[in-house]
């Protein structure tokens, strides 16, 4: 029997919705609180969500999937997703699923091999392409015209993402499901275990921060400049030594290979390379923790016990299902290579670097009095951009004012978790967001313990340091609890120091859960509030064996 069709959710007082399109009250809209954790700027809203909805929709339609769709939108500034489900009949359904396994079954093989030869070069050239283009002696419309027609790049870029990342996510899911049938659900962590150890680029960068803290200590000058000067004012103080010009080429090289990134999908953030107060924090983390592991170290350590794991699981199975876990597992064991690192070039790099012109145009507009500062351009939407690029010479200052405002006001908002009208009882759980966004856990609450995903085992008891943007990352002292909304590559650095992280949001397979294990620390995500239920200085157990955050 059918279950009812639910009833739309209850918005809150402080949060009306108008709904865009007719229907869209009849979706299901979830908050995407791992990658928009803030509420986000008109220009960010206006330009990355139309262009990862329409690419991530290309990307799902190559691979067959049950899904025709992703829909982005923001409303009072903060992010919902909503997937399109493809609805046909069981016949339909069941054909439409052996048709998503067959495609993603035929791309596996050679993923990996295809985004190092034919998607990266094509990332790259878009990066370099974007680089170039922050000439500010452009005309206005000319510089206008540059940043309308990031739309189109960045389409391309989120189709590139889902034709890469959705793959081997599902070879997870195959994984998983595989190993739960033959040998019962208490697997999956272990299962995750022998996905882990292998090279990617969020692991490469933390180790060449690790790098640069040890040849730091090498000079005492050196040393005591990076402890006590700020970023501002580091490259004057660190030339005025040999050897600080020297420390200085290597940091250099260092954010010229790793500085382009934010915290999060935010276009007004500014990168490492832009400013590099962050990755110096992260650096002096390092710095006052001499005993911190190599990330390699630490990765090399988990190919080993990676490996152990692989031999124990083969001797438990059956012999006829050796070939099928053999064939699984490599397809699962592409998952991290290629989840690290088209975040680090795509989620990062080029959303980073489309910056430049964006920033070329906010100088021009700031030139001729239509915003107040260059900045402010974060504050306009896309097509107010394209007017520009037609000759549109209007004062935007107080729609800039207005916007800000109302920013800050969504700041102190409680956005609801969903909105729109939630899926039937009976519908099995999607497990992108499940295991990925680790969305639709009801996790009871109470006084005492805050629960979530346990996803990396371990307990540890610390102090808790609530770290809502890498901004506020320098006050983590090694040892600490990590309380953040969502981690992405640029926070890597961060576990090599602390002790254990719990986040809002995420699931098994999600960033902030891959690191964790990485690193060999405690993990609890999904905790939807552990950001606002704990404080500073709080002494918690985290124990991401259960998935439980206990203080007193």
């Amino acid at each position: 029997m059918t279950s009812p069709a639910p009833a739309p959710l209850p918005l809150p007082a402080d949060f009306p919705v108008k709904w865009r399109q007719p229907g869209d009250e009849a979706l299901f809209w979830f908050q995407d609180l791992m990658h928009f954790p803030t509420p986000n700027t008109p220009l960010t809203q206006t330009l990355q969500l139309p262009a990862f909805s329409v690419g991530s929709t290309r990307g799902l339609v190559d691979l067959s999937l049950p899904i025709v769709g992703l829909r982005y939108e923001a409303h009072n500034n903060y992010v919902y997703g909503a997937a399109l489900p493809f609805i046909a009949g069981p016949a339909e359904m069941e054909a439409r699923m052996e048709q998503a396994k067959k495609t993603i079954g035929g791309i596996m093989p050679t993923l990996l091999a295809r985004f190092q030869g034919e998607y990266l070069p094509r990332i790259l050239a878009i990066c370099d392409s974007l680089r170039g283009m922050g000439n500010d002696d452009l005309t206005l419309n000319a510089l206008a015209a540059r940043v309308a027609g990031l739309l189109d790049v960045y389409t391309e870029l989120w189709d590139i993402h889902m034709q890469v990342n959705l793959p081997p996510m599902a070879a997870v899911f195959g994984f998983d499901d595989f190993l739960a049938s033959v040998l019962g659900p208490a697997v999956e962590r272990t299962g995750h275990l022998m996905l882990q150890g292998f090279p990617n680029k969020s692991v490469e960068s933390g180790h060449a921060l690790w790098q640069l803290a040890a040849e730091a200590r090498a000079d005492a000058g050196v040393l005591q400049t990076l402890r006590s000067t700020a970023a501002p004012g580091l490259r004057e103080a660190l030339s005025a030594t040999a050897a600080g010009k020297a420390f200085l080429a290597k940091w250099d090289a260092f954010l010229s290979a790793y500085g382009w990134r934010t915290g999060a999908f935010e276009l007004a953030d500014p990168g490492w390379i832009e400013d590099g107060t962050v990755p110096l924090n992260q650096l002096r983390a390092y710095l006052a923790n001499p005993g911190a592991e190599d990330p390699l170290a630490s990765q090399r350590r988990q190919a080993v016990e990676r490996d152990r794991i692989v031999v124990e699981t083969e001797a438990k199975l059956p012999p006829d299902a050796l070939p099928v876990f053999r064939m699984l597992l490599a397809g699962a064991q592409t998952y991290i290579p290629l989840a690290e690192d088209h975040n680090f070039y795509i989620d990062q790099m080029a959303f980073t670097c489309g910056r430049i012109p964006i920033l070329a145009l906010g100088r021009g507009l700031a030139r001729q009095g239509i915003v107040a500062a260059a900045d402010d351009v974060f504050y306009l939407e896309l097509g107010e951009i394209g007017a520009i690029s037609r000759g549109d010479r209007s004062d935007r200052r107080a729609a800039v004012t207005a916007r800000r405002a109302s920013r800050e006001r969504s700041a102190g908002v409680i956005p609801p978790e969903a909105i729109g009208t939630p899926p039937p009882a009976d519908m099995p759980p999607d497990p992108l967001v499940t295991k990925f966004f680790g969305f639709g856990n009801d996790f009871p609450v109470d006084s005492k313990a805050l629960r979530g995903i346990g996803s990396s085992g371990g307990t540890v008891t610390g102090t808790v340091k609530v770290v809502r943007t890498l901004d506020e990352a320098d006050k983590l002292e090694p040892g600490d609890i990590m309380v953040c909304h969502m981690t992405m590559p640029a926070w890597t650095p961060l576990f090599a120091s602390v002790g254990a992280v719990v986040a809002d949001s995420g699931g098994v397979l999600s960033h902030c859960s891959i690191v964790a294990r990485e690193y060999g620390i405690p993990c609890v995500t999904a905790t939807r509030f552990g950001t606002r239920v704990l404080k500073d200085g709080q002494r918690v157990t985290v124990d991401g064996n259960r998935g439980i955050v206990t203080f007193g």
